[in-house]
């Protein structure tokens, strides 16, 4: 089996994280539709752990769109750059973590508490 080459693994990134900015967009779709579940008389201390999430989520979202943009830039650059490479794939890695950290987050907040 051939490895694949950086050109294909960028492309790949690029379209995942485009693809994940929309499934994070999803999530603080969710998050703020709870956050108007409640009264406009509800204790701030209530919706704080709503308020963090949603701010989470655009952190995360923020960073999927750096995660694609770093994917363009190095296919924009012709792909010459082994650093920019590294710092693509290393962002997107970490892109996926957190993803996954936040949907565990926003699921616990808004379904089991």
């Amino acid at each position: 089996m051939d490895t694949p080459l950086p050109k294909d693994v960028v492309i790949a990134i690029a379209a995942a994280a485009a693809a994940l900015a929309g499934l994070i967009l999803v999530f603080l779709g969710v998050t703020v539709t709870t956050i108007q579940t409640y009264g406009g008389d509800t204790d701030g201390n209530i919706l704080k752990p709503y308020k963090c999430a949603a701010a989470a989520t655009l952190f995360v979202f923020a960073w999927s769109l750096t995660s694609a943009t770093l994917a363009i830039a190095w296919l924009a650059s012709g792909g010459g750059s082994a650093c920019l490479y590294h710092v693509t794939l290393w962002t997107f890695l970490g892109l996926l973590l957190a993803t996954f950290l936040l949907a565990v987050r926003v699921v616990h907040l808004i379904v089991f508490d």
